[in-house]
């Protein structure tokens, strides 16, 4: 069994874990809107699907963007005609 000492660090670094995961979440999200709406200006909502690459990275994937009103203006299964919107979106889900 570990000493008290060594588990109440170890809660202490999650806890710190925890708190920067929760400020960092919202930045990524907002960084990768503000690198989507540079090719899609109409941009308001991201779908996105997390997940973790081969190197136990984790990455979020835009899956589809919308509009204010809700309509599609890039979907993964179709993709989009301007290309740098395409290379764009692949960038956010190398980097985020």
């Amino acid at each position: 069994m570990p000493e008290p000492s060594l588990t109440a660090a170890f809660d202490a670094a999650q806890r710190r874990h925890t708190e920067a995961v929760a400020e960092l979440v919202p930045l990524l999200v907002e960084m990768a809107l503000a690198t989507v709406t540079e090719v899609l200006p109409a941009a308001d909502t991201l779908e996105t699907e997390g997940e973790m690459n081969e190197d136990w990275a984790f990455t979020l994937r835009i899956q589809r963007v919308l509009d204010a009103a809700g309509d599609v203006l890039y979907d993964v299964g179709v993709g989009h005609d301007y290309p740098e919107a395409e290379t764009t979106i692949h960038e956010v889900g190398r980097r985020c």
